[in-house]
């Protein structure tokens, strides 16, 4: 069997579950007792801090009694964080169905090595997820030292502390699906390459006998069930970070709203440096944590319209009625879909809206 991709794509969700278990976000063990625990504790640290941050027993760069845009987009972006805080470790903690997924992976990983022989690229399978570890790191990183920098400036270590914990929420659950976006990337990959080998084979035995054409046919009815089989675990994970994604989302295009102008409060009344190097650095983050997917999933999306030209433009043998009904009905249903991960029916994430949030980062309102 070939585990190669899998084990890699393992390795890289144990570290990040790792990770999950150092911050103490998710139990070590998915027992009753530490799941109760670990929402309790959640619930009370997320209550506290919004307590002492509603009351404002801290210096904020503005006049709280008498700018009320800014006192209302200050509580805004706490809110948002809060909530995606809130939801995401709740999801973590109760619904998480990250064996689940893993167990499909392997399937189709089977499915794609013992019925039509074809071996995962490891080499292109970790390039791909040391990527996603790159991005991951370099993401900590930059909000780790904006963080220090901004607590060296300022006396608000427990307001920075709070803003750092619950970033690295949401970039952990952010990485964790990016990488299995990555994992449905390389299995597009390797069923490209293993539909071009069978198509490849079938034109070349076109004049045999029949006795040839028995295993091409066989070969196509198995990718035809590894695409069925990778569109179901398509739609599971989207609605595995359906809630998360969906609070994920609001969150980055209300912060994409309010750190210009957060940058401009803090010039024209403080010119407070540190606050601007963070709104920069919380708007450069944002667009990190969006591109790996969203070109992830319209790599996915130009596969998957190769997959089914390859089927669509094959010259087939007149005399095999049989394998011409197993091409067309295969180019029939390929034909019908398209692969596309939408956040709830409300995004589609490609790099369309990568774009779009571009252009808001770039021409704020």
């Amino acid at each position: 069997m070939c585990y190669v991709s899998v084990k890699q794509h393992n390795s890289a969700l144990r570290f990040i579950r790792l990770l999950m278990y150092l911050t103490l976000i998710v139990p070590p063990c998915p027992h009753l007792q530490l799941r109760l625990l670990y929402t309790a504790s959640m619930i009370v640290y997320l209550c506290l801090i919004s307590r002492w941050r509603i009351a404002f027993n801290y210096h904020v760069d503005y006049d709280r009694l008498n700018d009320t845009v800014s006192y209302v987009l200050d509580l805004l972006n706490f809110v948002a964080l809060t909530v995606s805080h809130f939801v995401i470790s709740f999801q973590l903690i109760w619904q998480s169905r990250s064996s689940q997924i893993e167990t499909q992976f392997l399937h189709i990983q089977n499915v794609l090595y013992e019925k039509i022989g074809h071996k995962v690229n490891a080499s292109r399978s970790r390039l791909i997820t040391n990527r996603v570890f790159r991005l991951l790191l370099f993401r900590i990183l930059i909000l780790l030292g904006s963080t220090v920098y901004n607590n060296t400036s300022s006396n608000e270590s427990l307001l920075l502390i709070a803003n750092f914990y619950s970033q690295v929420v949401l970039i952990l659950r952010c990485s964790e699906f990016t990488l299995q976006s990555a994992l449905v990337l390389i299995i597009y990959q390797e069923m490209h390459e293993a539909a071009s080998a069978v198509i490849s084979r079938l034109e070349s035995s076109r004049c045999d006998t029949w006795s040839l054409h028995r295993l091409p046919l066989k070969h196509i009815a198995c990718l035809q069930q590894l695409h069925l089989l990778l569109w179901n675990l398509q739609r599971d994970i989207e609605k595995y970070f359906k809630r998360a994604l969906i609070v994920l989302m609001l969150k980055f295009f209300i912060d994409t709203s309010v750190h210009p102008y957060w940058a401009y409060v803090n010039r024209i009344q403080t010119n407070n440096v540190p606050m601007q190097i963070w709104c920069a650095t919380e708007e450069l983050g944002i667009l990190l944590e969006m591109c790996m997917p969203c070109w992830l999933w319209t790599r996915c999306d130009q596969l998957q319209r190769k997959f089914r030209a390859i089927f669509h433009g094959v010259s087939v043998d007149r005399r095999n009625e049989q394998l011409n009904t197993a091409l067309l009905r295969v180019s029939a249903q390929l034909g019908q879909e398209s692969c596309e991960f939408t956040v709830g029916g409300l995004l589609t994430i490609n790099n369309n809206l990568l774009g779009k949030v571009s252009y808001e980062f770039m021409h704020p309102k």
